[in-house]
Order: C-alpha cells, then structure tokens, then sequence
C-alpha cells in the first residue's frame, strides 16, 4: 500500500510518501482528537487533504476490481439497481 502512496505522493510534497501520517487519528479515534485535520495548521490540513484523496482512490479501485470479479461470476444476471 505504502508503494501506491509513494506513486501518487509525485503530485504533491514527497516527504508525505514516507511514511503515513504521524498525527492521523487511529481506527477506534475520532477525527477531532489529534491535530491531523486541524485547521488551525494548514500544512497538516493539507497533507490530511491529500492523504485522504490518495486512500478513496486506492478505495474506488479496490472496488471497481471487486465489482468486476462479482459481474464476471455472475454473468451479468444480478441487477444491483
């Protein structure tokens, strides 16, 4: 995953490819509880800005791949709409 982030870090600082954030909240943290989406510092804001970007899309492909997977078994005969 970290090789993924070091692909995408090109379009913004480098030095956010690293590592992942420092000051990200964990999974069982609510956002507000650590100063990664703070605005009151706008260099973590905009590293919380393009982290978050680079994960949906990592998301959005992981998806469009299970997707595919589940058309393919099923042959086009489920409508999820």
């Amino acid at each position: 995953m970290f090789s993924a982030l070091r692909q995408y870090v090109s379009t913004g600082n480098p030095l956010w490819g690293l590592r992942p954030p420092h000051n990200a909240p964990t999974y069982d943290q609510q956002p507000h509880s650590t100063s990664f989406f703070s605005y009151k510092d706008p260099g973590n804001l905009s590293m919380a800005i393009f982290f978050l970007s680079w994960y949906s899309s990592i998301l959005t492909s992981y998806a469009n791949q299970v997707l595919s997977v589940a058309s393919s078994t099923f042959s086009g005969g489920v409508s999820l709409f």
